[in-house]
């Protein structure tokens, strides 16, 4: 998701008021676990891509992570795929420095991240990565993001609810913290 594009800026904004996140990722490290140069990879691999858009983009990233460090930080609980361990966008130095900072990132308290290893059955995200935000008020219901064709909201209780429910039966198939970092090592290793 190239969030430094004006059309994301109403994901950034919603993000820089929630208290929680849930993100589902099949394909890439959630963005506010990414590394600087893990982001770079993945911004000049996009058609047209011009430095100082590359550049944009890493910045704003960096910058929305400073939610995950904050004095009041966000709560994020992230899953995502093994497959997302075993791309390596930017090459092997890139990728060690990224499982190394997932490894790092895992461990801070308002950090809760899980991995669907490759030999669970299967899934029901079968629709990509979505994330669901939650907001300190009690009476907000939270927003669930949709990163396609330029990102879509859904609001609606139902469609939030259908959301949160799927999050929670992927946290049920992926493997425990504990097992995640055994996972995410056992791919440090074998990168080539």
């Amino acid at each position: 998701m190239d969030i430094g594009s004006p059309k994301h800026h109403g994901y950034v904004g919603l993000e820089a008021e929630a208290a929680e996140l849930s993100n589902f990722e099949p394909q890439l490290i959630p963005g506010l676990l990414q590394t600087e140069a893990y982001t770079r990879a993945l911004a000049k691999v996009l058609p047209g891509a011009k430095e100082e858009d590359v550049e944009r983009q890493v910045r704003v990233r960096m910058l929305r992570q400073e939610r995950l460090r904050h004095e009041h930080p966000l709560k994020m609980w992230a899953i995502v795929d093994e497959a997302v361990l075993r791309r390596a966008w930017g090459g092997r130095a890139v990728m060690e420095e990224q499982l190394e900072h997932l490894l790092e990132a895992s461990a801070w308290p308002n950090v809760v991240l899980q991995v669907l290893p490759f030999d669970i059955d299967g899934h029901p995200a079968i629709a990509g990565s979505f994330a669901v935000l939650s907001f300190p008020e009690a009476t907000d219901l939270g927003v669930a993001y949709l990163d396609a064709r330029g990102g879509l909201f859904l609001d609606e209780a139902a469609d939030v609810a259908w959301y949160r429910e799927l999050f929670d039966h992927l946290r049920a198939r992926a493997a425990a913290p504990e097992r995640t970092q055994t996972l995410i090592r056992k791919a440090a290793k074998e990168l080539t």
